[in-house]
């Protein structure tokens, strides 16, 4: 399926743009894009279209895998176990799952606790 882009004037001198091809942006592991590439007919300025959603997509794709670690740790699943279930989405050892299970509980801040009480039960005999 391919999109149809208007393209946006000129940034220099408000001419439309023409289409000049594309470059192929590559996340390693995760995939490619083909971002359009255009040329000014006036000035002879590049330009290329937004790029913005592609340079956070591995940050996100891999904290939405470390919730999901989390939410297979709440079930009661072994690191072995939810490597076995990895192999099938996205492939990541137990050392690894282990490693950002780990240092995601370490980013969570835990409060202080202030006015601590300590109740007796022994009763004097």
């Amino acid at each position: 399926m391919e999109r149809r882009i208007i393209p946006l004037p000129c940034s220099v001198c408000e001419t439309q743009v023409n289409h000049n091809g594309y470059n192929t942006y590559v996340k390693k592991g995760l995939g490619s894009v083909k971002i359009g590439r255009y040329e000014c007919p006036s000035c002879k300025t590049p330009c290329e279209e937004d790029r913005s959603f592609w340079v956070n997509l591995k940050e996100k794709f891999f904290s939405s895998l470390t919730e999901l670690y989390l939410l297979l740790r709440s079930h009661h699943l072994s690191f072995i176990d939810i490597s076995d279930i990895m192999g099938r989405i996205f492939t990541r050892g137990k050392n690894t799952i282990y490693n950002a299970f780990n240092s995601s509980v370490e980013r969570v801040g835990i409060p202080t606790v202030k006015n601590v009480r300590l109740v007796s039960s022994q009763l004097n005999s």
